[in-house]
């Protein structure tokens, strides 16, 4: 058995379960990041506007990187770029992680998972809320996104060097484990209990988000009004540039090498995250598997997206929906995305085709098509 394990820290989520190498048309060994912001230089010019003299703006951005969540992390601050700030951002990003990562056995949701099927667990009252936030949007999407997919993501061996397909008894096995129905989540006692041995939380279809929302709350505490906030391709955009006008984000387009880009769309004070096959996979005996998972089969999803990207003002919102609608297909991922106020799609297949939310279809000058290939379509 011919293995190959691939994977780069970006942020996609997609394609077909298993499917041939070349019928995927994914350059393998390309992908550091799924979308990256395009810095236009005149952008970055001093600000024009009266500056308040109790909020001083930095017109040189600054930058901070780092591994955080598995992947590469950015902070940029494009006024009140102090260390003080930075500091305090990447306090909240280690912060979250401890709350969050499943591979520490302090964290609290490390506790949870280790005390499944023996003990309702204590936790702070920000896990109970980002739980609770995870459960709604399971039931929202019927289980396209579930917090409890960590058994099957540890079947699969996904994020470690033993990845690799399971037997199918061993799917078979761990798929009565998945289902975000069965958490027990006591919002009065701060609880969370996984009634059944072998359940496990995994948010890692929700952290980075939520962690980005945290870390842009904490920002615009402190004043900070112009910043661009990447952890692995969730990224969220601050207010706008310095100039005024909008931020423009590059969509990568998934068949060519990083930094080329099919399409860009201009958002201010919002967030942009998107889910793909080819951020994380590994290859087995000539076959592609991806890392997004259908909890329906215990594989892969099989879909006709190839990038589901979800813009909105809440970045744990756009993470965990991103998955949802890549699981779900075009269809129902834009029925989807059309019944929630203020979240926006852009849905790419794998012939080139883009479908819009229905916000997005009523506003096309926020998007600027770049690319020749590809075309606007409506799903019928």
């Amino acid at each position: 058995m011919k293995q190959e394990s691939l994977s780069s820290p970006g942020m996609g989520r997609r394609h077909q379960a298993a499917v041939p190498l070349l019928c995927l048309r994914l350059r393998l060994c390309l992908w550091l990041s799924i979308i990256l912001i395009l810095f236009f230089l005149a952008s970055c010019g001093r600000d024009s506007s009266p500056v308040n003299p109790a909020k001083p703006k930095n017109t040189a951005a600054m930058s901070r990187t780092m591994m955080m969540f598995g992947t590469v992390s950015r902070i940029t601050l494009y006024d009140h770029a102090t260390q003080e700030n930075f500091d305090a951002a990447i306090a909240v990003l280690q912060s979250v992680d401890a709350l969050i990562n499943r591979n520490l056995p302090d964290s609290e949701l490390g506790q949870v998972n280790a005390q499944a099927g023996i003990a309702p667990v204590t936790v702070s009252r920000e896990l109970v809320d980002l739980m609770d936030t995870a459960l709604y949007y399971a039931s929202l999407s019927n289980g396209a996104f579930d917090p409890t997919i960590g058994p099957l993501v540890d079947a699969w061996g996904i994020m470690t060097d033993r990845v690799h397909v399971p037997a199918k008894e061993e799917i078979e096995a761990v798929l009565p484990l998945v289902d975000w129905r069965l958490v027990e989540l006591d919002k009065v006692r701060n609880t969370i209990y996984l009634p059944l041995t072998g359940m496990s939380l995994d948010f890692g279809a929700i952290g980075k988000g939520y962690a980005a929302d945290k870390v842009r709350e904490t920002l615009a505490g402190k004043g900070v009004e112009s910043a661009i906030i990447n952890l692995g391709g969730n990224v969220f955009v601050m207010g706008t540039k310095t100039d005024g006008s909008a931020w423009n984000i590059g969509l990568q387009d998934p068949f060519m090498e990083r930094g080329d880009y099919f399409m860009t769309v201009r958002a201010s004070d919002e967030t942009v995250v998107i889910s793909g096959p080819y951020e994380r996979y590994f290859v087995q005996d000539g076959v592609i598997y991806h890392h997004l998972m259908d909890k329906k089969t215990g594989y892969p999803a099989d879909t006709d997206i190839t990038t589901a990207a979800v813009i909105g003002t809440s970045s744990a919102a756009a993470d965990s929906l991103s998955t949802a609608i890549f699981v779900l297909g075009i269809r129902q991922g834009l029925e989807l995305i059309d019944s929630l106020p203020g979240m926006e799609a852009i849905l790419l297949d794998s012939s080139g085709n883009i479908y819009l939310s229905e916000g997005l279809s009523a506003n096309p000058e926020r998007l600027s098509l770049i690319k020749e290939g590809y075309v606007l379509r409506n799903f019928t």
